[in-house]
């Protein structure tokens, strides 16, 4: 029987390398962006110098300074949903307990090692920091990890298909239905 060329735990990581890979160019990108969005402005000013008639002096500033007002609109639109995929990726990555070593060598999953807090002399803290650590690790065992492997999968699937859909109904409306 022939071995896979990548298990699922690498396969994973490699889904999540190439999230953080395309969250970076996005980034790398977005003043080119914003400045392709601000250039509008001066598309407008072209389209009216074109028009016959007169036009007055506000009615010009209203049509440049639409575009600058709504600057600050069109960055969130672009950055959020970046943020967000990235966000819902490395908690992917963390909480569905992948690695990033995972693409080079075959790495065991955890046997569940916890993460308990060393508890200190005192009498009211030692009660706080146990009733803390009994809530941690009740939550622990409701919140698996193939239960955040499925919630934050399917979340990040849904966040960058999201992102994709509207990119693609932003450059679908630039390009059909263009304002002048």
């Amino acid at each position: 029987m022939q071995r896979p060329l990548m298990t699922s735990d690498a396969f994973d990581t490699l889904r999540i390398v190439l999230l953080v890979v395309t969250v970076v160019l996005r980034i790398v990108l977005m003043p080119r962006q914003l400045q392709a969005y601000l250039d509008m402005a001066q598309r407008r000013l072209d389209a009216q110098k074109k028009e016959a008639g007169r036009i007055t002096n506000i009615d010009l500033q209203k049509k440049v300074a639409s575009v600058f007002y709504y600057l600050c609109v069109v960055a969130l639109q672009y950055i959020c949903p970046v943020v967000m995929c990235l966000y819902l990726g490395l908690m992917y990555k963390t909480l569905g307990g992948y690695s990033w070593s995972a693409l080079f060598f075959d790495i065991p999953e955890n046997s569940g090692a916890s993460d308990a807090v060393p508890v200190t002399a005192g009498s009211e803290t030692v009660e706080g920091i146990e009733q803390f650590q009994l809530a941690w690790e009740n939550l622990k065992m409701v919140f698996t990890q193939q239960v955040c492997r499925g919630v934050l999968g399917f979340a990040t699937w849904w966040g960058c298909f999201s992102w994709f859909l509207a990119t693609a109904l932003g450059a679908t409306y630039q390009t059909y239905f263009r304002i002048s």
